[in-house]
């Protein structure tokens, strides 16, 4: 707007950064009041957008619905469909920490501790609270199919069977060996493995079916997320406010199973030399979310979601034996 003085006066609108995804799609507050889901595979395709009846503090997005919320408020939407529409509305009277969903389910953490698990488009339903028996606060969770993960606040980690609207099974328990205190759970796509991070800083994958564990190597203790690669099972990275660490989880192998910090190799003859693991620097603004093939995608606050492949996987682009030139490009074997 100009004044009667000569000035122009302009207005900056922040947007506050709220993102989250699914696999390949991630749900980004586009406006104020306005949701977009994008397909990163598809050169960030808008795959619907939504117009919200509040300004939301945080969104969580799950494989068929997405939610947002305010202080102890959450609108759950069904973007999965022809239109995009609100499928329930809950007031869980308590302020919420995190909210977590699969294609049925969605469990709400309270900043005291509780969990509350219900049918997602189930406005009255009973919901089915945790702990259960007076046990530990819990501090983390997450839904994984069938299966609810929880960590408390002593470190001990549940895993339950959601088996209908009033039961969850308590399936297995787990914690640190040593005494140690596990602080953060990081589940695959299965819930057959976790990375657990406990309060020494050191990580490990533990498998909840034979109940084993595999430490990590040159594990990073400013750890803060943890990507499961969605086409390569068994790789994964470890990501840290600077920079990600590459792993291969080998389930078998002459000395057992193991995990292996991935190196870089840009020429074919280094394929069978060994070489220390690498790591991937971020830039300031990038917050990595998907992991697919060995390319991480990130939101960025200035330009929604970017991709860029792991140092480890560079030679997808410029892989060469040793005495080509730069016109030898070697990838027919791909």
């Amino acid at each position: 707007m100009t004044t009667s003085n000569g000035y122009f006066v302009g207005f900056l609108t922040v947007i506050p950064s709220l993102f989250s995804a699914f696999e390949t799609h991630v749900a980004l507050l586009s406006s104020l009041t306005e949701v977009s889901v994008i397909d990163c595979c598809k050169n960030n395709q808008i795959i619907v957008k939504v117009a919200l009846e509040i300004e939301p503090t945080f969104l969580r997005m799950g494989p068929i619905h997405f939610c947002v919320g305010i202080n102890s408020a959450i609108s759950y939407y069904k973007w999965r469909s022809n239109k995009a529409k609100v499928v329930c509305k809950r007031d869980y009277f308590t302020s919420i920490k995190a909210v977590c969903m699969n294609d049925i389910w969605t469990a709400v953490l309270s900043t005291v501790g509780t969990v509350s698990l219900h049918m997602i488009e189930d406005a009255k339903g009973t919901d089915i609270k945790f702990p259960q028996g007076g046990d530990t606060p819990i501090i983390q969770m997450h839904i994984i199919d069938a299966f609810l993960i929880l960590l408390d606040q002593k470190g001990k980690v549940r895993i339950y069977l959601i088996e209908d609207a009033q039961t969850a099974a308590l399936i297995t328990e787990h914690q640190a060996p040593g005494g140690n205190i596990i602080e953060k759970v990081f589940p695959n796509r299965k819930g057959t493995r976790l990375i657990c991070i406990d309060s020494t800083g050191n990580g490990y994958l533990y498998n909840p079916v034979d109940d084993s564990q595999i430490m990590i190597p040159n594990f990073s203790a400013t750890t803060t997320n943890v990507l499961f690669d969605l086409d390569d099972r068994n790789l994964f990275v470890t990501v840290d406010p600077e920079k990600m660490h590459t792993y291969l989880y080998a389930p078998l192998s002459l000395e057992g199973s193991s995990i292996i910090p991935l190196p870089e190799y840009l020429k074919l003859d280094e394929v069978d030399k060994q070489k220390p693991g690498v790591v991937t620097f971020l830039d300031k603004d990038l917050k990595p979310i998907i992991l697919k093939s060995g390319f991480v995608y990130s939101h960025a606050r200035t330009d929604g979601v970017r991709g860029q492949y792991l140092t480890t996987h560079s030679y997808m682009t410029s892989w060469r034996g040793q005495n080509d030139t730069d016109e030898g490009h070697l990838r027919y074997f791909l």
